[in-house]
């Protein structure tokens, strides 16, 4: 089976106000809505597991039965564990996605499913544009080659029992699903990321999707 976890339990800190940034309308849908809509459209997903948090389990069960709906974790990390322990015991293949990246296509999931018969793992990434600098303590400490960075989106797709075993091995603190995993000895294929496939962290992002949406129709 491949299966589908939509992450969604963040609090959003950075975003800021009384609602999280997933569950905020984007025109006349919840961000998170339009992440569940393409996963719904995409013959070759089993199974949808959307990962939320405790005062909104109700109202996302309620408006999508179909679906499993699970109590997140504190960290991004906790949700996506609970979210692999959920998963049929059949399952063969796992999309970990944000629900605050509202612009994933059926494309980049068929892609990612259809790598996944090569490769172990595939990563939605993009070049860097921009030079990257490590800062310590406001002073730059080194300046990178942006030809030798890329930036990770989501969706990540895996091997099940890859992911899984990596999360039970490994309790570090991280901010996507990748760096739980050997990178020496997975076999990992990376995806060219949409520019539109952007991850709405605080209120100025939310306009610049409203942007993207008139130019995607």
């Amino acid at each position: 089976m491949n299966i589908g976890i939509i992450l969604a339990a963040g609090k959003g800190q950075r975003f800021g106000g009384e609602t999280e940034k997933q569950f905020c309308y984007l025109n006349d849908k919840m961000v998170i809505d339009y992440s569940i809509s393409v996963f719904e459209k995409v013959i070759d997903i089993n199974k949808i597991i959307i990962v939320t948090s405790e005062n909104w389990i109700d109202k996302i069960s309620s408006k999508y039965p179909k679906h499993t709906i699970i109590k997140g974790g504190e960290t991004r990390q906790e949700s996506s564990y609970y979210g692999l322990k959920n998963c049929p015991k059949n399952t063969k293949n796992v999309l970990i996605h944000d629900a605050a990246r509202p612009f994933i296509t059926t494309d980049l999931i068929n892609q990612s499913l259809l790598h996944l018969k090569k490769y172990q793992a595939v990563i939605t990434s993009r070049q860097a544009t921009d030079t990257i600098m490590r800062v310590k303590n406001k002073k730059i400490e080194k300046i990178g080659n942006r030809k030798n960075f890329f930036l990770n989106q989501t969706p990540q797709a895996f091997d099940y029992k890859l992911i899984f075993n990596a999360y039970q091995k490994n309790k570090k603190n991280v901010t996507d699903d990748i760096s739980l995993i050997d990178l020496n000895k997975a076999k990992i294929k990376i995806i060219e990321a949409s520019n539109y496939n952007i991850k709405i962290t605080n209120k100025e992002d939310l306009k610049l999707a409203e942007c993207i949406l008139k130019l995607i129709k």
